[in-house]
């Protein structure tokens, strides 16, 4: 698994952060699952300094889409790691703004080795503009070359969290900026995407057990798993965190409460895994203390545990996390 990018600092500063806001911020790690052993990967470092990017995959490589850089404040640029020669560079005309803005921290998701998806998210020239985006864009692995698609039917800015199963893509949680519900602008909706229709609705039977936001996210084939989070009804505080952690199940599309926390409160941390376990990294707790721990979830048992490592980039948030064999994706024969 990778994890690429990432800040230290409640927020980075629009349309230009300062360098020394996003430290590392062009570093590569590589998790090895198989001796539990991670270190930076030089080779892969990103083009620009990047966070807050929209991360998906493919099995043959890994992509950032979008964020925000220390030269342009917000952006489009799509960057590739090739996961055969651990290299990254901006895939050419492969750019897919909501705006002329650029478009940061939206929710990504792929339909296996097909293609993959683009949905919320925020825009604009300002620090922390309102309402957020719902605008829906799909990219075909096989073009690099992103489309539009009907806007996402509730929009969550850039504070939800997508899930993959064999069929289907999820959004879930958030927060809407422009109108309340029953935990004020906080949600524990999940959307759902149709990989054959690329139609987006919600069902309140899938909806979560109790209203969050900003988790991370990894799961198998089976589940997916939306871990920590704030429950704070505003999109841009965090003094409300929590360690618990939200089980999805694909078959019933219904979310329980995983008996298992993380170690400790976390916002903001950034997720991947294999068929067996998920990795959660960095992310921060309420005070805020920033932290680059990396948590452990078994897939089988939900058991959470230390990984024995942390980030080699240090204590950050905002990191773009994706691996060749995470989600719906074929484990290697």
């Amino acid at each position: 698994g990778y994890y690429a990018g990432g800040y230290v600092g409640a927020n980075v500063n629009i349309p230009y952060p300062a360098p020394s806001s996003i430290e590392n911020a062009t570093v590569v790690s590589k998790l090895t699952y198989s001796s539990s052993s991670i270190a930076r990967e030089p080779s892969a470092n990103l083009p620009d300094k990047n966070v807050d990017s929209g991360p998906f995959t493919s099995s043959s490589a890994g992509y950032m889409l979008g964020g925000v850089n220390n030269a342009q404040g917000r952006n489009t640029y799509l960057r590739k790691l090739t996961y055969s020669s651990d290299t990254t560079a901006n895939v050419p005309g492969g750019t897919a703004g909501s705006s002329q803005w650029g478009w940061q921290a939206m929710s990504t998701f792929n339909d296996g080795d097909t293609k993959a998806y683009a949905t919320a998210g925020k825009g604009g020239p300002s620090q922390d503009p309102n309402g957020g985006a719902n605008t829906n864009k799909k990219m075909p692995f096989s073009t690099q070359t992103w489309s539009s698609l009907p806007f996402l039917g509730i929009t969550i800015g850039h504070t939800g969290q997508a899930l993959s199963s064999s069929t289907s893509g999820y959004v879930a949680g958030g927060v809407n900026d422009k109108t309340t519900g029953p935990t004020g602008y906080l949600r524990s909706y999940v959307q759902k995407f149709n990989f054959s229709t690329d139609a987006n609705s919600r069902t309140p039977s899938m909806d979560l057990t109790y209203s969050v936001k900003m988790m991370s996210g990894a799961g198998n084939a089976d589940a997916g798993f939306l871990m920590g989070g704030g429950t704070d009804d505003s999109g841009y505080n965090y003094t409300d965190v929590t360690s618990q952690i939200q089980k999805f199940t694909y078959s019933t599309e219904t979310a329980s409460l995983n008996p298992s926390n993380m170690l400790s409160k976390n916002i903001k941390g950034s997720a991947t895994g294999n068929s067996t376990a998920g990795f959660s990294a960095g992310g921060f707790d309420h005070n805020p203390i920033y932290t680059s721990v990396i948590t452990k979830i078994d897939f089988s048992t939900g058991t959470t545990s230390n990984s024995g490592v942390t980030l080699p980039q240090g204590n950050r948030s905002g990191v773009g996390a994706f691996s060749s064999v995470q989600g719906n994706l074929p484990s290697p024969k």
